[in-house]
């Protein structure tokens, strides 16, 4: 029950890291079932190593440390679990796992942020992202139009106009069209601009969702929540 409990808490502090983390983060809240529950246990298994090779540096080298982390063993020590037979110093060492395992969530907590700090932004989302949202990125950050057909057959070509967020379900493309116009039967395209470049008023902008289909298609839903007049 002890090591159980112990192993919780590092498994949280592995998720509070994966989850904060932006090289990690996008995948994190992407993924569900078993999936997260490896990454996380992978993510606490690497901070409970680390945590319990700190503790054992400072306890060998730091008289103060190690009058703290003793007051704190013996604080933790008599909420364990009593079992007949178990020595003082094996009770000790359990209490010490249970030690370990709270430095392991407390650094989950911290090193997020910390790490967030000297992780470029640019690096974490060309790991983490998908090919669409990859593609999407690179058209806000270069500037090119790309094209959207909705399920409707109508056809936008725009830019997109500001910094996704593929963690919200569904994901929201702000898009700025240029042309529009329809697919006919036979897949040829129909286009009109809408931007002109004497217009006064500043064009609108078009919002689509990006929805994940529920079962296995071909091409993803999209579906318009307000489009250009």
């Amino acid at each position: 029950m002890d090591l159980a409990a112990a192993f919780l808490l590092s498994l949280l502090g592995g998720y509070c890291f994966a989850h904060v983390w932006r090289g990690t983060r996008f995948t994190t809240r992407r993924v569900d079932g078993h999936h997260l529950y490896f990454r996380a246990a992978l993510c606490g298994a690497i901070l409970f190593s680390i945590a319990l090779a700190l503790r054992i540096v400072l306890v060998g080298h730091f008289s103060a440390y190690r009058n703290f982390d003793s007051t704190l063993v013996e604080y933790v020590r008599p909420v364990l679990k009593v079992e007949s037979g178990l020595a003082l110093a094996e009770l000790t060492r359990r209490a010490e796992w249970v030690v370990t395992a709270i430095y392991s969530l407390l650094l989950g907590a911290a090193c997020g942020p910390v790490s967030n700090v000297f992780t470029p932004r640019r690096w974490a989302q060309q790991r983490s992202i998908s090919a669409l949202y990859m593609f999407l990125l690179q058209s806000r950050q270069e500037s090119f139009p790309v094209s959207l057909t909705l399920k409707t057959s109508k056809v936008y070509i725009g830019n997109v106009v500001a910094t996704l967020d593929p963690i919200r379900e569904p994901v929201v493309v702000p898009f700025l069209p240029i042309l529009s116009g329809h697919r006919d039967p036979e897949g040829r395209l129909n286009l009109q601009r809408i931007a002109q470049h004497n217009q006064t008023a500043p064009p609108q902008e078009l919002i689509v969702q990006i929805r994940r289909p529920k079962r296995t298609v071909c091409a993803s839903d999209i579906k318009v929540r307000h489009a250009a007049p």
